[in-house]
């Protein structure tokens, strides 16, 4: 009786000590403002990785967008909320795509090239061909819509 009241118990505890908490929970993005620049655009320098997030303006070779809603949001934080952190973190590269993503709790700062890296919050990422035609695919439809 003793033993059974004992498992029963432990049970008890590991479910409770299992169960997560609300800082534990997904934080799902809410909104993306991403900066690019065209990928028919030649730039004469280096861009750096969110050293110049800026809106468009009529000067800028940047376009900005900012997405709120829909399908792309979802999609994207599918992809994004897998993407795997590297040991290396040397990411010396041109950083075409720069995003801020904005989650229910925090933001993160994304840079990314066309198709070779992924860096978040200075985190170099596992390179993922999902997310990166993902983003081609919402450039391709934002140049599109700017015609």
């Amino acid at each position: 009786m003793k033993i059974k009241l004992a498992v029963i118990i432990g049970f008890t505890f590991l479910i409770i000590g299992c169960k997560k908490t609300d800082n534990e929970e997904h934080d799902s993005v809410k909104s993306i403002e991403l900066l690019y620049i065209s990928p028919y655009h030649l730039y004469p320098y280096r861009i750096g990785c969110m050293k110049t997030f800026v809106r468009e303006d009529d000067e800028s070779m940047f376009f900005y967008k900012n997405i709120t809603s829909g399908n792309f949001i979802e999609q994207f934080d599918t992809i994004y909320s897998q993407l795997k952190a590297l040991e290396n973190t040397n990411y010396d590269f041109d950083a075409r795509i720069q995003m801020l993503v904005h989650k229910q709790h925090t933001t993160d700062t994304v840079c990314m090239s066309r198709n070779t890296h992924i860096v978040i919050n200075g985190v170099q990422r596992k390179n993922n061909p999902d997310f990166f035609k993902l983003i081609d695919i919402l450039i391709a439809q934002d140049l599109k819509d700017r015609e």
